[in-house]
């Protein structure tokens, strides 16, 4: 999609100066003329609900292999209309058939375009192209839409675990009295703010514009919780790693405090001071290991249950199974060694003596 480029903005048509379709496809179209004429513009359009807006027009749908078939039991799609030019703008390319273009005029037959996903799940093993569906709960429920091209999938919201099945209409045949327009800049499109403003309200001064940013800041703004999220379970797994720490540490002074008359015996007959720290950390280390091997365990089932309600969380990431065993590995040795270091020097003679 290449968000970084693309200019975004929403406009809601008053019903009072917009009551009826031809007016509102009238404005859309005079709007959408004057945007493309802008110098730094390479493409803009217009589509009834942007990817990442928290857009939502899920409608029953019957195709022409189901009908007959009760309305409770229909699949929903979600609804789009767009102008021409949208599936460019977005770069979104084509599978089947062919874009909109003139020929879908509002007296022309009713069209539409599938996502790859709808087109797999209405009719599995064949092309779309030239199939038929209906909207039983729409203005028109008897009419049929030709099916004329399919489209590459595109993620809507940051929280969808799968493509949804979108049914595209023409801009002409189905005009909302809202739309988001998106323009596909050649620079820095947020340059291009100033000319858009100054073009809406040449057309309609009263017409406000809203959410005038780049499609990159619209992602960023509905992810914002999921970095959240993320930042504060990093937070916790950083607490729960020095917690671990302050943990081994204990442990192993523990133990070395009350192996302190042995190992001074140790040193006392001969013992090398490398040999003594080689033995207080292979001990210590032994049980960082085992304990690492059953985190990993655990962590390889949690993570096969997270897979499951996240999308793009995997059972089996290579970076973090790669990665974390040696930083644990680190921290370990690190809590392990400084009880070490300090029992080693210790004059053996004064510990005997205090025992």
């Amino acid at each position: 999609m290449q968000p970084d480029t693309l200019l975004t903005f929403h406009l809601s048509l008053s019903p009072n100066y917009y009551a009826n379709s031809q007016q509102r496809e009238i404005f859309y179209t005079r709007l959408l003329e004057r945007l493309r004429s802008v110098p730094v513009a390479a493409e803009a359009s217009a589509v009834s609900g942007l990817p990442y807006s928290f857009y939502e027009n899920d409608q029953k749908a019957m195709s022409d292999q189901s009908a007959g078939s009760r309305l409770s039991d229909l699949p929903t799609v979600m609804q789009e209309s767009v102008s021409e030019g949208y599936f460019r703008a977005l770069r979104l390319p084509l599978r089947e058939g062919r874009f909109f273009d003139q020929r879908d005029a509002a007296t022309a037959p009713a069209v539409g375009i599938v996502s790859e996903s709808m087109a797999r799940r209405f009719w599995p093993g064949t092309e779309a192209f030239g199939h038929r569906l209906s909207l039983p709960e729409s203005e028109s429920p008897s009419s049929w839409i030709t099916i004329v091209g399919v489209v590459a999938d595109v993620r809507h919201e940051v929280y969808d675990r799968a493509f949804r099945s979108v049914l595209y209409r023409p801009l002409a045949q189905a005009p909302p009295s809202s739309m988001d327009f998106v323009i596909r800049s050649s620079t820095y499109p947020n340059g291009l703010a100033a000319s858009v403003r100054s073009i809406v309200e040449e057309l309609d001064p009263a017409q406000p514009i809203t959410q005038l940013q780049t499609m990159s800041e619209k992602i960023n703004g509905q992810a914002s919780a999921l970095r959240f999220v993320a930042v504060l379970m990093g937070l916790f797994g950083i607490v729960a790693i020095l917690l671990s720490a302050a943990g081994i540490y204990g442990l192993v002074a523990n133990s070395v405090a009350e192996r302190r008359r042995e190992i001074g015996i140790r040193m006392a007959i001969g013992a090398r001071v490398g040999q003594v720290l080689g033995m207080v950390l292979r001990s210590a280390l032994f049980l960082v290991a085992v304990g690492g091997v059953i985190g990993l365990a655990v962590g390889f089932i949690v993570a096969q249950l997270l897979s499951s309600f996240l999308y793009g969380v995997h059972a089996w990431d290579p970076v973090i199974y790669v990665a974390i065993p040696p930083l644990l590995l680190i921290v370990g040795f690190s809590a392990t060694l400084i009880p070490a270091v300090r029992v080693v020097r210790f004059d053996p003679m004064v510990t005997l003596r205090h025992e």
